[in-house]
């Protein structure tokens, strides 16, 4: 992925055969303020409350974070929502879902596509749009089954590949990065019966064929100098040769003691 986040969550949905979600937050209804009523009898004296935990401070980081993450949300689910109003074709325009203040509601938007794309794959399958709701019910437990099958496969592979290839955690996060850039999504890989270390091969191919042709290098340089340490020192062919008489008595001494008798 070039600029995207790897989300495991998109890829495990790919392998199982949907299409990657886009998460939604559910905004939580505002609480009512409660309304004080006066006392109609005598008060009772008051009692004595309990002190209060203190609460925790709050991060100023993580509240930034988490607006951001937020927007960031709501942004990405506007440019789909966009996106596939431009790419589908629709009886509706966006700007008929405007809302009292003049911006678009785009989870009406969302709504009636979803309506209009169950309709007619409805129309095309010749079903009511309820059995074609019942029916892409059906295929998304199916989906989600699977899904569940792959992550339980996924995280036994993860743990055996550490296991037998001394692997880190971030070296498995790269591992997913680089198989992604290359087409390759390792939850499909498994569910096609691949395993990770196959894939792993694949994917470090050059590496790992550099790192096996160095390493036979370097092991047959040590068995040379090893083999070449052992064998005695050349002997230096500028000094004299002395031979010697089968019974191991030098030639020399022998030609020394006839010539001085």
């Amino acid at each position: 992925m070039d600029n995207e986040k790897l989300n495991l969550d998109n890829i495990l949905q790919e392998a199982a055969g949907g299409e990657p979600a886009v998460e939604t937050e559910v905004e939580q209804p505002e609480e009512e303020p409660e309304v004080e009523t006066e006392p109609t009898t005598d008060p009772e004296p008051a009692k004595e409350e309990p002190a209060k935990p203190a609460k925790p401070k709050t991060n100023p980081m993580k509240e930034v974070r988490d607006r951001l993450n937020t927007e960031q949300k709501a942004k990405e689910r506007i440019e789909k929502a966009i996106q596939r109003f431009t790419d589908g074709d629709y009886n509706f325009r966006i700007r008929d879902f405007r809302t009292e203040d003049g911006k678009v509601d785009y989870d009406a938007l969302s709504q009636a596509m979803d309506d209009a794309d169950l309709k007619a794959k409805a129309e095309t399958r010749g079903v009511t749009p309820e059995v074609q709701a019942e029916i892409e019910r059906i295929e998304k437990e199916k989906i989600e089954l699977q899904k569940e099958r792959l992550r339980v496969s996924m995280d036994r592979a993860i743990a055996n590949m550490q296991t037998s290839m001394n692997l880190q955690s971030e070296d498995i996060n790269n591992f997913f990065k680089d198989s992604m850039a290359l087409k390759k999504n390792p939850y499909q890989w498994l569910a096609q019966g691949g395993t990770l270390s196959d894939l792993y091969y694949l994917v470090y191919r050059d590496n790992l064929m550099k790192a096996e042709i160095d390493k036979a290098v370097e092991e047959a340089k040590a068995k040379w100098e090893a083999s070449n340490s052992k064998k005695p020192p050349i002997s230096n062919p500028a000094a004299p040769k002395t031979k010697s008489s089968p019974d191991g008595i030098s030639l020399d001494s022998l030609l020394t003691q006839a010539v001085s008798k």
